[in-house]
């Protein structure tokens, strides 16, 4: 038992890392159907099961390989808050950013739109 709780502090900083990494798989998820705009309810569900299974997976692949296997509610509440902590900080940060860029490419190509049908 010493040797597990003496490396509580690292599997916290495991844990934290690794929720922040299945944060940002989340935002990848969520570029990628904003940038090829998939409307497919078929689609989005698929994204949506396979990201919460990423969760899940990596989740346990963590807590199988550095905590031996045994599933804590400290650790499970660990992950969750510092999920919850990058979802929140990509929300504030990054995702105005990327509204930008999506603002901006729509007016691109409504403006390449208008011009091809000027031409004609």
């Amino acid at each position: 038992m010493l040797f597990s709780t003496s490396n509580q502090p690292i599997f916290i900083l495991i844990i934290a890392t690794c929720a922040i990494f299945t944060g940002v798989l989340f935002d990848l998820k969520n570029i990628i159907k904003l940038f090829f705009n998939i409307k497919n309810i078929i689609l989005i569900y698929f994204f949506d099961i396979f990201s919460a299974f990423l969760l899940f997976f990596n989740y346990y692949l963590i807590n199988l390989i550095f905590n031996y296997g045994e599933i804590r509610l400290f650790s499970i509440i660990i992950y969750f808050i510092f999920f919850a902590i990058e979802r929140y900080l990509s929300c504030k940060f990054v995702a105005k950013r990327l509204a930008r860029c999506y603002n901006k490419r729509n007016e691109r190509t409504k403006q390449k739109k208008s011009r091809l049908v000027e031409k004609i």
